[in-house]
């Protein structure tokens, strides 16, 4: 899973909590790519530090995977199967979100 975020955006600090989760639950079948979207090192590693969270990070630092990705609004989950092909995106925060990714890690495994 690529999850598209900044320390900024409010809805990417409800969601990355509950991408960790789902990592800790998929540990043998899945792994989480947080990709941080244009902010320093600095920034992005006390952040993490603080919020206690342990998704590998990746600095997108200007823009291009995003660009990519077509990440016109964050929080955006990118689901990847094991060949390579984008099976689902999720794009904002939603209550719902944490069963609808989980269902879809489960139809990938």
């Amino acid at each position: 899973m690529l999850d598209f975020w900044a320390t900024w955006c409010g809805p990417c600090r409800m969601t990355m909590p509950l991408v960790e989760k789902l990592r800790k639950e998929y540990p043998q079948n899945m792994v989480v790519l947080a990709i941080n979207l244009e902010e320093t090192k600095d920034i992005v590693r006390e952040y993490m530090r603080q919020q206690n969270l342990g998704s590998q990070v990746l600095l997108d630092e200007q823009g291009s995977v995003g660009k990519t990705y077509g990440t016109d609004a964050i929080p955006m989950q990118v689901l990847i199967d094991k060949t390579g092909i984008v099976r689902d995106i999720k794009t904002g925060f939603s209550p719902s979100m944490v069963p609808q990714l989980r269902a879809e890690i489960e139809r990938l495994r």
